[in-house]
């Protein structure tokens, strides 16, 4: 008989047919797909079961072995007759056991996995591995089309916290653990303390004494502590502010100009423009932003529409802060490599905006320039609970402007394109276009109302 660990004998239990799991290390995770692999192999005999990962040669040293550890531990030796070229398992019962790997560069390698029966099970270990979140979704769609829905069947999504808070995987996990649909499972080393080693938890309190921050983060999955760099100097608490905090701020002040910094993409990357206010006082207030994902989305849309949404979000910014009635000058600084943009807005707006690409992109710089603005307390953005959608009217809870700010590093000297930038990349344009001249950060003037 097995002694399963909670909170994994919510395996057991659930109705629901999708698994989510993201622990970190030593958590119990693997010991767990294992033990459940061998209940639903005896549960459902002569059904097949997929183990899946991104790096297929791994396979034999995690799961596979973890597999024959759990037989011998609870005495049931030879019930699984493990092979190998390729990697696979036969059980008593005539269960079969796929090892595959899935992912790859061009999303076919997962498509490509078929059976001849319908699976009882798929395990998909290791998930943060795969490169990106579309690699995941392939896999999810190829796996739910095979599952036997005669019977109770399961498809398990697990992986570790990446040290990268950006990265898609902890972004993914994020956004799933409220789904109806999923079961989601949180657990730690604490939660399975009494099965580990003396020698495991004494390395675990040294790693805790010595390391707190890498601590928090491989045994508990905490990120707070290893979130980003790049943009340092903002401090959410101080410079995400409410729209009421906003008004007692800039109270008496009004907008000069505006200068909207755009990142613009199309079939891969976001969309994204910032609105940098720039008030009577010199400083900048980040108002309402617009953002696209294509791959969140699920829709591919040209330039031509694109713009045409672009158009309806300016119009809404127009009718709420009066931008024109102001004579406030109003000026796009995108991204040179988006000429297809560029070229749209030029032609469908109207000649109140000034439309120019933005060239000077010397990225130690440009970011130094945003930092010093956060940290001399000269630039701030509006807080509006999440981030509304223009393409389908709805508001993500998430504000991806400021889980990037929080999330981009460097790597080699230029941020690691691992994590998504695209909306601090377009804050980087229209804060530059201002900040870029020294004067506008340290006007003796304007000294006043720095924090």
């Amino acid at each position: 008989m097995m002694e399963v660990a909670k909170p994994y004998d919510r395996l057991y239990k659930t109705k629901k047919k999708r698994i989510l799991m993201y622990n970190p290390r030593l958590s119990g995770k693997s010991k767990a797909m294992a033990q459940f692999l061998e209940y639903v192999c005896m549960k459902y005999p002569g059904k097949d079961i997929l183990v899946g990962r991104a790096n297929y040669n791994a396979l034999e040293d995690s799961l596979f072995q973890e597999i024959l550890e759990v037989q011998e531990e609870i005495g049931i030796n030879n019930f699984f007759k493990p092979k190998k070229a390729p990697l696979r398992m036969t059980t008593k019962l005539g269960n079969k056991i796929l090892f595959k790997g899935i992912g790859g560069a061009d999303y076919s390698r997962t498509r490509g996995i078929k059976s001849v029966k319908k699976f009882a099970l798929v395990v998909l270990d290791e998930v943060q591995q795969l490169k990106d979140e579309l690699s995941l979704k392939h896999a999810i769609s190829t796996f739910m089309r095979n599952m036997d829905d005669t019977i109770d069947s399961k498809i398990i999504i697990a992986g570790n916290p990446h040290e990268i808070k950006g990265h898609w995987w902890n972004q993914y996990c994020k956004r799933m653990r409220s789904a109806p649909n999923y079961e989601f499972i949180d657990a730690t080393y604490l939660d399975i303390e009494k099965y580990l080693s003396k020698d495991t938890l004494e390395e675990i309190e040294i790693e805790r004494e010595f390391n707190p921050a890498q601590y928090k983060f491989m045994y508990l999955g905490s990120l707070d502590e290893l979130q980003g760099g790049a943009y340092g100097q903002f401090k959410r608490e101080k410079h995400y502010i409410t729209e009421e905090q906003a008004e007692e701020l800039f109270a008496g002040e009004r907008i000069a100009y505006v200068i909207f910094g755009g990142d613009g993409a199309i079939t891969h990357d976001a969309t994204c423009i910032c609105p940098v206010a720039i008030l009577t006082s010199g400083r900048a207030l980040v108002l309402e932003r617009f953002f696209y994902d294509p791959i969140a989305s699920g829709q591919v849309l040209s330039t031509l529409q694109l713009v045409q949404l672009i158009k309806r979000y300016l119009n809404a910014l127009e009718q709420k802060y009066q931008f024109t009635r102001q004579y406030c000058e109003k000026i796009f600084a995108i991204d040179c490599a988006s000429a297809d943009l560029i070229m749209q807005l030029r032609y469908e707006l109207d000649s109140s905006y000034i439309i120019k690409s933005f060239t000077d992109k010397r990225i130690i710089q440009n970011n130094n320039i945003v930092n010093d603005a956060f940290a001399k307390n000269v630039l701030y953005i509006k807080n509006f609970g999440g981030q509304y959608l223009w393409h389908n009217g709805k508001m993500m809870k998430e504000d991806p402007l400021i889980e990037q700010l929080e999330s981009v590093v460097w790597k080699n000297y230029k941020l690691d394109p691992a994590v998504p930038n695209d909306c601090t990349d377009a804050l980087t344009y229209g804060v530059n276009y201002y900040f870029m001249n020294p004067d506008n950060l340290a006007f003796p003037e304007r000294k006043k109302v720095y924090g």
